[in-house]
């Protein structure tokens, strides 16, 4: 795949400045998977700071969700364009939402799986939170910058917030319990209880595993009475 012939990669696609040597340096050393980020909300990745923000925000000031007046969002271009929009029918669509993220945090007091479900999507709880959202291009900023939400409560209080790493990375990371609760509530949408628990389990000491073939029976479910997302 990596050689220099025909139908290589880097013949094929980075003929002129490809590097194959990196692909070996600090070999054992550096740990790529250390780089490895994870996702705590449901959302597109470019939502998870902002989710962050208004998460802060709340805790900090001890506000209620119901008691935002008003949101308003700055962010870069390149954000506004891949997940500035308010609406969308399809699960899919409602991923790339940032407004759509933030509003189900409100209403659902979670932006995880179950805040995307056909019957939260429809919720009309959302789309009157949305409306109160002022979403900003900032020229200013570069593609990949971090937004900036400010929120107005109603007895006046002006809070703005930007986290610049969002939850999951290195700088901010998921707790042991919050990762834990969330591989519970994903393969719970397809396992029982008891498998959950015992898949966890086993995965959680992976480096003693001597015979994987047990992941044939943890991993085997009956999917007919498990709700769907969609």
């Amino acid at each position: 795949m990596f050689e220099d012939l025909w139908g290589g990669f880097f013949r094929s696609f980075n003929k002129s400045s490809g590097e194959p040597e990196k692909l070996s340096e600090a070999l054992a050393e550096k740990w790529k998977i250390n780089r490895a980020v994870l996702k705590p909300y449901a959302s597109c990745r470019g939502a998870h700071s902002a989710i962050d923000a208004l998460e802060d925000i709340l805790q900090e000031t001890q506000q209620k969700p119901e008691n935002i007046v008003s949101m308003h969002l700055q962010l870069s271009e390149m954000l506004m364009g891949m997940c500035g929009h308010k609406t969308s029918k399809s699960m899919a669509g409602t991923q790339m939402s940032l407004p759509y993220a933030l509003a189900a945090r409100c209403v659902f007091g979670t932006a995880g799986l179950v805040a995307h479900s056909s019957q939260c999507r429809s919720d009309p709880r959302i789309g009157a939170i949305t409306q109160r959202m002022n979403l900003e291009i900032d020229g200013a900023m570069r593609p990949l910058d971090e937004p900036i939400l400010t929120l107005l409560f109603a007895d006046g209080t002006r809070a703005p917030r930007m986290v610049p790493r969002a939850t999951g990375s290195s700088e901010r990371p998921m707790q042991r319990e919050a990762i834990a609760n969330k591989f519970r509530h994903l393969a719970g949408t397809t396992l029982d209880d008891d498998q959950v628990s015992n898949l966890l389990n086993v995965l959680d000491k992976l480096e003693n595993v001597e015979d994987c073939r047990q992941f044939e029976t943890l991993l085997a479910s009956d999917t007919d009475n498990r709700p769907t997302f969609r």
